[in-house]
């Protein structure tokens, strides 16, 4: 009689053993939607995240085909705008510029020895002062200049456009340089230079003894000033020739 009992007990726990599922089988077949989303329609294994996902057709860059057209648009117009201006400036008169311009004691035009420099100027970036015997021509620089050797292209006539590069954005950069270049095809004696040495704002415009300092790029009146600065000053103190 034991030794039925103990065998009946034996077959009981064999069948619990051959009739459970696995953990794997259990889960899987609990959730088949979740079992299911792990691989796409060709049989492989999906992602789950956004990298996997394709941007829907009909865009660019993200954007939606209009509406990169329409940024590119108000862009091109806006560039445009900026090199007209610029090149030609506005119908205010002198009055009108001057008001904004600020004006700065003449220091001088002695031309330093070689390795000589000069820390006593007025105003920053110098509008005068003494200065390198030969200086830079008008150009767009992509990296400072001394200045030193910018003041002789203002006792020739010239403008020079600072710009602090870490307050304003690559699309503003390249609107001012593209209006800059447009102005220099048109005969103006204008040079486009990168500084962080430019004190507040994010553009100043120095002609000889005279400065303008911009604040905001993106302000409404922005190149209308920097263009009736250009159109005033350009060729207004030609002090010296290009040797």
């Amino acid at each position: 009689m034991a030794d039925e009992q103990r065998g009946r007990r034996r077959r009981r726990r064999g069948g619990r053993r051959r009739g459970r599922p696995s953990v794997e089988a259990t889960s899987a077949d609990s959730n088949p939607k979740e079992g299911a989303a792990q691989h796409d329609s060709q049989g492989e294994p999906a992602s789950g995240g956004k990298r996997g996902k394709k941007p829907p057709q009909g865009t660019i860059l993200g954007l939606p085909r209009f509406l990169f057209v329409l940024v590119v648009s108000v862009f091109v117009s806006f560039l445009i705008l900026q090199i007209i201006t610029l090149v030609t400036g506005s119908d205010d008169n002198d009055e009108d510029v001057l008001a904004t311009v600020q004006s700065f004691p003449d220091q001088g035009r002695r031309h330093l020895d070689s390795g000589e420099t000069f820390n006593g100027y007025n105003s920053m970036p110098p509008t005068s002062g003494p200065q390198d015997a030969i200086g830079i021509d008008p150009d767009i620089y992509e990296t400072p200049q001394r200045f030193e050797a910018v003041l002789p292209l203002l006792e020739r006539g010239g403008v020079v456009l600072y710009y602090h590069p870490d307050r304003l954005d690559p699309l503003e950069i390249e609107a001012i340089e593209q209006a800059t270049e447009s102005a220099i095809s048109a005969g103006r004696r204008l040079a486009l230079i990168p500084h962080r040495g430019i004190g507040d704002g994010a553009i100043v415009v120095n002609a000889w003894r005279h400065q303008l300092r911009i604040q905001d790029f993106m302000q409404a009146t922005t190149m209308e000033q920097i263009g009736d600065f250009v159109s005033f000053f350009d060729g207004l103190y030609e002090l010296e020739t290009r040797r």
